[in-house]
């Protein structure tokens, strides 16, 4: 008679015997949860090329320019008062043999149903981003970038993302069902596109959790990605950002926010969410128009419009061009991981078999 003398020997064999893991696929339905197997993307060790940063979150919380968008319009800011509705804070993933997962704890500008007292709008307003690059590069123009839900105020300098899942807006009960897509940077091809909620090889969904945030997550099968089957030994680079919805408007936040946060200082990028007419340069957020005559007066950090075209002594607004000396803002930091064998195949395999194996000894 067979005796195993210990559960996780049992476990093993069970483990060889099945050749199945442990971790469960994330399910999709717009909850973040432990139980999924997500792995956030803290800032360290995960950002790059610059160092350091949080080593429990993916970006900044609380930053002014997530509760605040201009209206040049009628030359005004608008601010949300229930909560930082523009702001990325973290992002995960996962992925296994057919798809990448993506998840998200951002800011609900993109939900279609919300009032509040604020002047910020009520409903859709914002799109969420995130870049990811496949194969290398060193930068990617606005023209190149995501495109078919309208142009946006976003460059990327020092690597050159392949591909764009963007979402335009979620319907939270506003109706439209709503839309998101993976979009191939340069040739604008759209790989994969869905509603809220469809099953599909691209899938996605999105709930609010309060404070005016929520979770939002996308599954991504890998060709999608260019990749004919999940591309082990692979380093990726991902980077999240949220934009006003508005043609040729720039980010209300991005992450990693590493490199980003001091302006004209330490930290060598410009900043992510700046003022309205702020160009990026040696100037960088000066604060207000007493500092400089570019920002408007009672003008917050925030997403803006950047005018096409536009040019002054400090300003070009060419969106073919890459670089500090416009409006328009450039993303140069990124979060960046290898993929590796599931440990399903790779380890935990490994590890029934040779329980098996000392079972078939036990038994001699």
């Amino acid at each position: 008679m067979l005796k195993i003398r210990s559960l996780s020997r049992f476990v093993a064999v069970f483990l060889a015997l099945s050749g199945s893991g442990i971790y469960a696929a994330p399910s999709i339905d717009g909850l973040i949860q432990v139980g999924d197997a997500w792995t956030l993307f803290t800032e360290n060790p995960y950002a790059a090329p610059y160092l350091g940063g949080s080593t429990t979150a993916s970006d900044d919380t609380g930053e002014t320019s997530q509760y605040h968008w201009y209206d040049g319009v009628n030359n005004t800011d608008r601010y949300f008062s229930t909560g930082p509705r523009g702001g990325v804070n973290n992002i995960y993933y996962s992925y296994d043999s057919t798809y990448m997962y993506i998840g998200v704890r951002a800011g609900t500008a993109p939900f279609n149903n919300w009032t509040e007292s604020g002047t910020a709008g009520n409903g859709d307003q914002g799109n969420l981003y995130v870049a990811i690059d496949t194969n290398g590069g060193s930068q990617l123009n606005a023209n190149s970038a995501h495109t078919s839900y309208d142009r946006h105020a976003v460059d990327f300098n020092g690597w050159q993302p392949d591909y764009i899942i963007g979402l335009l807006y979620v319907d939270n009960g506003g109706g439209g069902g709503g839309l998101a897509n993976v979009e191939q940077t340069v040739s604008h091809t759209v790989t994969g596109s869905n509603s809220q909620g469809t099953a599909g090889d691209f899938q996605w969904n999105a709930t609010s959790v309060g404070g005016g945030l929520a979770d939002y997550e996308f599954k991504i099968k890998w060709s999608m990605l260019g990749f004919a089957s999940m591309p082990t030994g692979t380093q990726l680079k991902l980077a999240m950002y949220m934009t006003q919805n508005y043609t040729d408007f720039d980010a209300y936040d991005s992450g990693p926010g590493i490199g980003n946060r001091t302006p004209g200082g330490s930290e060598p990028y410009e900043q992510i969410g700046d003022h309205p007419g702020d160009w990026d340069d040696t100037n960088l957020d000066a604060g207000d128009a007493a500092a400089d005559a570019n920002i408007p007066d009672g003008s917050f950090p925030g997403s803006n419009y950047a005018a096409p075209g536009f040019q002054n002594a400090h300003v070009n607004n060419d969106f073919n061009v890459v670089g500090h000396g416009d409006e328009i803002d450039t993303i140069e930091e990124y979060y960046q991981f290898v993929i590796v064998p599931e440990p399903s195949t790779a380890v935990l395999v490994g590890l029934g078999l040779a329980g098996l194996f000392g079972i078939r000894r036990k038994q001699s």
